[in-house]
């Protein structure tokens, strides 16, 4: 009984919201994307937007996390952007209402998010006590990279994501093949993908 009390709350806001020119286009592709992700994930408790600016959700297992993290980046992009907390802990009591379940981990999380706002930093994993340092050295770094890429750097590391070729990319752009790895490299684009193929490989084994 104990255990099944112990849940993963998944809680992210939205940077500076209060300082946003058009918040009903970007809380509206952030609520499409919510809408995507629980269809596709069945959480234990949808992600849902509360507060204006903030996204929570309950989850059994860690898998899914990390292409939530993404997906919800890319729905604020270029407009905003998010940051993140993932927490294993015991929750209060289940209910439909994420906003009524409560339970030690809903004040960890807080507390995170918090700390977070305070050092400027991305997210937080708070999961596998052997696996966390590594997870959350991989998230911070791989957004720092993503966050100071070019908007065609961007670009071009979104179609390799999506497993395009560079010759797939050059041909779309009306560029050379070259040009193409010259900004990929320029980019960090493969030390990203690389860098978040390990942090899902982590979420699914740990």
């Amino acid at each position: 009984m104990g255990q099944k009390r112990h849940k993963i709350l998944f809680l992210a806001d939205v940077i500076d919201s209060t300082g946003l020119e058009q918040p009903k286009r970007i809380y509206g592709r952030l609520d499409a994307s919510c809408r995507k992700l629980n269809k596709r994930f069945s959480p234990s408790i949808p992600l849902q937007r509360q507060y204006g600016d903030e996204i929570a959700g309950l989850f059994e297992e860690a898998a899914p996390l990390y292409e939530i993290i993404a997906q919800l980046r890319e729905a604020a992009y270029p407009d905003a952007k998010i940051r993140f907390v993932a927490i294993r802990g015991k929750i209060g009591a289940m209910d439909t209402d994420i906003s009524k379940v409560g339970g030690e981990v809903f004040k960890r999380a807080s507390e995170q998010i918090e700390s977070l706002k305070r050092k400027g930093r991305f997210g937080h994993f708070e999961i596998f006590q052997r696996d966390d340092v590594v997870l959350n050295a991989l998230v911070q770094t791989s957004n720092y990279l993503i966050e100071s890429m070019t908007e065609r750097q961007r670009r071009v590391y979104t179609l390799l994501k999506e497993e395009r070729t560079h010759e797939q990319i050059a041909h779309q752009f009306k560029v050379t093949r070259q040009t193409i790895s010259n900004t990929a490299k320029r980019g960090a684009a493969e030390i990203v993908l690389e860098s978040e193929a390990a942090v899902r490989r982590l979420l699914t084994h740990s």
